[in-house]
């Protein structure tokens, strides 16, 4: 369970006033809008924050020199309190820590007001989401049925489901993913196993399909995926086997074969290409595609397990957001593009480095160590690339600059 990430590309601008206007400063530092106006400069909040999560339901979590808090869209300090952290919002609630240390620490839940509504007695403590999250008890809680395990608790902090698992994610469409007994299976809201517990994997239900799988996807000895694929009542609906495959230019975390040989470290790392953006990935459902396999090349199928465009298969592709998926050409130097819902290509293979659609944008980097800039689903800048540091656009607001670096975490 991840308590909460943020991602850290930001942007700083190497522009004069001509290009953005008289009021746009020449190396923009903050949060701007979809004009490239900053509004929110970190150097006028009340009291400077030291590191930044990202905008939801209107706020965003802040590290300040004396704990977190909360920023309104325009910079004004919602709340402040003597945490460790803060999550962020979803369904009107948000995680919070309290102690000296992320892994010691008590985890509850505050409101937009910052006023805690669940009282921080947890190990730790996940998302809301279809009115539920999971909690870990703490292991040191002499009262809990089973410390150390986790469980699901409404928002009144009482236990939704009276059952305790390994491993506990967030509900989608009304399942979620648990571990029990050392392996994966997925429960619908009365805590019955919809997908019985025998998976290495379990991915979240979206488009009304879960993916399980034996093997992860990502292990040396385990990077093979054999993928069950089920409805939300748990019935069988096709199988699918994903293997590794050879890049040149793609080291990416999964179903991606390292060709060096043991020991070979050194040309390993030389070889090694990081695309920081192009993270999300998975065989799971996204906007009614998930990624599937044809033969040693990649593309997606629809919920009848079909591939939509014919003959339209790539090196690689990832998942689908706002109705385009990013794809990936391993003969031109490693360039991505993106393609819409028919399957066809939309924006040229031109990129180096892609963010998923977010607020109908995307953050791109045109060469290895470039500026980034944000595009718009017909590949047009809508922001040019003159940012050396930026964050995808979250809830109307981006983050670019220094600022863009500092990253709120536990």
């Amino acid at each position: 369970m991840h308590k909460g990430f943020f991602a850290t590309f930001g942007a700083l601008a190497l522009v004069s006033f001509s290009l953005l206007g008289c009021s746009q400063p020449v190396k923009p530092d903050g949060f701007i809008d979809k004009s490239g106006r900053v509004v929110v400069d970190p150097n006028k909040v009340t009291q400077k924050p030291l590191a930044f999560g990202d905008y939801s339901e209107a706020l965003v979590p802040v590290k300040f020199a004396n704990g977190y808090g909360c920023l309104d869209k325009e910079g004004g300090i919602a709340f402040a309190r003597p945490f460790r952290y803060i999550a962020p919002f979803s369904e009107g609630i948000a995680a919070y820590c309290i102690g000296k240390s992320a892994e010691e620490g008590m985890w509850g839940y505050i409101n937009h007001g910052g006023e805690t509504l669940i009282e921080p007695t947890y190990g730790a403590a996940g998302t809301f989401s279809d009115g539920l999250a999971p909690v870990r008890m703490h292991k040191d809680d002499k009262g809990a049925k089973f410390p150390g395990k986790w469980c699901y608790i409404d928002k009144t902090g009482k236990v939704a489901i009276d059952k305790y698992f390994e491993l506990a994610e967030p509900f989608s469409q009304g399942v979620a993913a648990v571990k029990d007994h050392g392996k994966m299976g997925c429960i619908n809201k009365t805590g019955k196993f919809v997908v019985p517990p025998n998976y290495d994997m379990v991915y979240a239900a979206n488009g009304g399909i879960i993916v399980a799988a034996q093997g992860d996807g990502i292990s040396d000895d385990n990077r093979d995926q054999s993928l069950d694929f089920f409805d939300l009542q748990g019935t069988s609906l096709v199988h699918k086997v994903m293997t590794p495959v050879v890049l040149k230019n793609l080291r990416h975390r999964i179903w991606i074969e390292n060709e060096f040989k043991v020991g070979d470290l050194a040309a390993a790392a030389e070889r090694k290409v990081e695309r920081p953006m192009c993270t999300d990935i998975g065989p799971g459902f996204r906007n009614g595609f998930s990624i599937m396999q044809d033969g040693k090349k990649f593309c997606h199928m629809d919920p009848r397990f079909q591939r939509p465009g014919f003959g339209h298969v790539f090196d690689y592709v990832f998942p689908f957001s706002e109705g385009m998926a990013i794809v990936y050409d391993d003969n031109l130097g490693g360039k991505l593009g993106f393609i819409d819902s028919t399957h066809q290509l939309m924006i040229p293979f031109k990129f180096w480095d892609a963010s998923p659609f977010s607020d109908g944008v995307a953050l791109v980097q045109e060469t290895k160590g470039g500026l980034y800039g944000y595009i718009d689903k017909k590949g047009k800048y809508v922001l040019p690339p003159i940012y050396e540091n930026a964050r995808p656009f979250k809830d109307d607001r981006a983050l670019v600059g220094p600022s863009a670096l500092e990253v709120a975490q536990p």
